[in-house]
C-alpha cells in the first residue's frame, strides 16, 4: 500500500531556488546519514518520447471507437464522487523519480531490505530476501522523490531495461531499498508482473503509465495513464496481476480497471473546467488510452514523472486537470476481458517482491 495513504494532506511547497536546482540536476542532499554528489556523467535526458513496452500491451493500445462499456461505470462513479477528491497529479510528493542512464554507467551495488526479482530474461529469477544486487547503473547523486515510499526507476533506454525500486535512500554513501526489480522495456515485455510478485499495488512497474516531459514537449502522450486513489477493492482485474486494496468488493473499483474520459468533451469543454494547456494533453490521452488503477493512494492522481528529475517548470502543480467530474469517466472492458479475481487470502502490502 502507497505511504501516501498514511501521510497528511499537506502539500510541499515549491520554491524558486529549488525549482532551478531541480532543473539543473545539480547537487542535492539525499535522504540518509550522507550527502550524495551530484548526479554524475550517466544520467542522461530521457531521448524518446516513445512509451516502453511492446505496441500491444495494455498500456499501449487505444481504446478505440466502439469500446465495451463496463455496467458497473455507474457504480464506480459514484464511489469516486463520493470521497470528495478530485483527479490531481502532484509532482512534488510520491510521485516517481525517473532517470534515463547510459549503457557505458557506472556500476555499483544496492542493498535490499525486501525482494529484488529480475524478469530481464523472461522468466523470473529471485534473489532472495534482503539481498545486495551487484552491478547496477545507479548514478551517485540520484535523488528520490520526496515521501516515504521512495519510488525510483532507472531506464537504460539503449538496453531497454528498467530498474525500479521502493524506498529507494542513500544510507552511508551505500544505496539502498525496501524492494526492487528488473524488467524488459522493449517489444518483448508486456509492461505487468504476470506472477503478482513485483512492482506497485496492482503488480505494475513503475514506469508503466508515467507521464514524461518529452511527451509534454511534443504534445502527444501515446499510452494509457497510471492512476491511484484511496481503497480500491481487493479484487483485481486484467492487466493487475494482484491488489493491495482495501475497498469494498462491489462498489470500490478492482486494481486494473481501465477509466476513459468522455471522448466527446471538446478542449473548449475541458478549459472551461479548469484545465490547462499541459493538463490538455493528458486530458487527451485519457480520452484516447484512458487510465489504469495501480494503487492505494492518499489522493486521487495520475502519476508524472517528479520534479527534481524532470524539471518541470512552475505551472505543472497538482491542478492541471481542473475539477472534471467522476462522472464524464466511464470503466472500459480490457482484453483479455477476465471478470476481476477476489484472492482467498489478503494480498501482501509490500510493493515488490
Amino acid at each position: 500500500m502507497s505511504r501516501e495513504a498514511k501521510s497528511s494532506t499537506a502539500r510541499v511547497a515549491v520554491r524558486g531556488w529549488a525549482l532551478a536546482l531541480m532543473m539543473a540536476l545539480g547537487a542535492c542532499q539525499s535522504p540518509g546519514d550522507t550527502p550524495a554528489d551530484a548526479p554524475d556523467a550517466s544520467v542522461v535526458t530521457c531521448r524518446s518520447s516513445a512509451p516502453p513496452y511492446a505496441p500491444s500491451s495494455a498500456w499501449n493500445t487505444p481504446i478505440g471507437s466502439t469500446p465495451t462499456i463496463d455496467p458497473r461505470t455507474p457504480t464506480y462513479q459514484a464511489t469516486l464522487t463520493a470521497t470528495g477528491q478530485t483527479l490531481t497529479s502532484d509532482v512534488d510528493q510520491y510521485a516517481i523519480g525517473l532517470y534515463c542512464v547510459t549503457p557505458t554507467a557506472p556500476r555499483t551495488s544496492i542493498q535490499l531490505t525486501g525482494y529484488y526479482s529480475d524478469y530481464t530474461s523472461g522468466t523470473r529469477i529471485g534473489h532472495g530476501y534482503a539481498p545486495t544486487i551487484t552491478n547496477l547503473p545507479i548514478p551517485a547523486g540520484l535523488t528520490p522523490p520526496p515521501g516515504s515510499d521512495g519510488q525510483v526507476v532507472l531506464w537504460d533506454q539503449t538496453a531497454g531495461i528498467e530498474y525500479g525500486f521502493w524506498q529507494f535512500a542513500w544510507k552511508n554513501g551505500q544505496a539502498t531499498a525496501t524492494n526492487g526489480y528488473a524488467i524488459r522495456t522493449d517489444t518483448t515485455s508486456t509492461g505487468r508482473f504476470a506472477d503478482g510478485l513485483a512492482g506497485r499495488g496492482a503488480g505494475l512497474p513503475y514506469l508503466a503509465g508515467t507521464v514524461r516531459p518529452t511527451e509534454i514537449t511534443t504534445g502527444r502522450i501515446e499510452h494509457a495513464l497510471a492512476f491511484a486513489y484511496a481503497y480500491p477493492s481487493r479484487e483485481h482485474t486484467f492487466p493487475a496481476s494482484k491488489s493491495d486494496g482495501k475497498g469494498t468488493t462491489g462498489r470500490d473499483l478492482p486494481e486494473g480497471t481501465r477509466l476513459q474520459l468522455d471522448p466527446t468533451l471538446t478542449p473548449e469543454d475541458l478549459t472551461r473546467l479548469g484545465v490547462t494547456p499541459t493538463g490538455l494533453i493528458i486530458a487527451k490521452a485519457l480520452q484516447q488510452y484512458g487510465m489504469y488503477v495501480v494503487d492505494n493512494s492518499g489522493s486521487a492522481k495520475i502519476y508524472l514523472q517528479d520534479r527534481t528529475s524532470a524539471g518541470w517548470d512552475t505551472t505543472i502543480t497538482r491542478t492541471i486537470l481542473g475539477t472534471i467530474p467522476w462522472t464524464r469517466f466511464r470503466a472500459i472492458t480490457t482484453t483479455p476481458g477476465t471478470p476481476p479475481t477476489t484472492p482467498d487470502t489478503p494480498t501482501p502490502l509490500a510493493h515488490s517482491r
